[in-house]
């Protein structure tokens, strides 16, 4: 191998270093993140290749048209089960925001350890432990309902990648002795969450379920109607996102 040769791909190594510290590693406030990552994630190869794994970096998986099916695996710690409503509001979710159809895969998991909560690391390394689905045909989505979160405690839900959705049972319900006011929290979390997972960033309206206030636990009087429903802003970004992904539907 040439002298020239060597230095090239000595070059090429070290850029793609550089691109997958500041894709993988830095703050998303980096200038690569900003010029480069809105244009990486709309590739499957370019998602692998430079393992792009932050939320709302499969935003474009969610909708696109070669799957017309969302995979949703739930995996939940036997005393902190979801609510019996979990299938429907999936369904619901998925069909309101990226127009597929679901398929829930409802499990309890015994491989998750007992403890009281867990840390964001903890979180991901169980869900990898957890996942048991391998979507082949179909987009897929990974809830996890664990009790606590250590590193967030006054949040109800969290998502730290792609494509999971953690959400932390005995913390929501602390928030109400009322079944129904549970089930309600229950659902904006989830809703709150997958925002995210398309990118989706809070606003200011409070009766969004993109309201920041909808995850922070404190932000909550019992007074307040919890929101279920996205606003026109969360919507027009959802619709723009889907329009990017099929122009002709709209």
């Amino acid at each position: 191998m040439s002298k020239a040769l060597t230095i090239i791909f000595a070059l090429i190594g070290l850029l793609y270093t550089l691109l997958l510290y500041w894709l993988g590693v830095a703050a998303n406030e980096n200038i690569v993140n900003e010029l480069l990552r809105p244009t990486l994630i709309q590739w499957p190869l370019a998602r692998t290749v430079f393992f792009l794994n932050r939320p709302g970096d499969s935003r474009y998986e969610y909708v696109e048209t070669t799957s017309d099916t969302v995979t949703v695996e739930v995996d939940y710690y036997r005393l902190t089960p979801p609510a019996p409503e979990i299938e429907q509001w999936l369904k619901d979710l998925i069909q309101e925001t990226v127009g597929k159809k679901v398929e829930v895969i409802l499990e309890e998991d015994k491989k998750l350890p007992t403890r009281e909560a867990f840390t964001d690391q903890e979180l991901i390394r169980l869900s990898r432990l957890m996942r048991d689905y391998r979507a082949k045909d179909s987009t897929y989505l990974h809830v996890v309902y664990v009790p606590r979160s250590r590193s967030v405690p006054t949040n109800s839900g969290v998502v730290l990648t792609s494509r999971e959705i953690f959400i932390f049972k005995e913390q929501i319900n602390e928030l109400s002795e009322n079944v129904t006011v549970r089930k309600i929290l229950e659902e904006s979390t989830i809703k709150h969450e997958f925002g995210h997972l398309l990118g989706l960033e809070h606003v200011e309206d409070e009766d969004c379920v993109m309201a920041e206030s909808v995850e922070v636990l404190s932000g909550w009087r019992p007074e307040r109607l919890i929101p279920t429903k996205f606003c026109e802003e969360s919507l027009r970004k959802i619709n723009e996102l889907r329009k990017y992904s099929d122009p002709e539907s709209f």
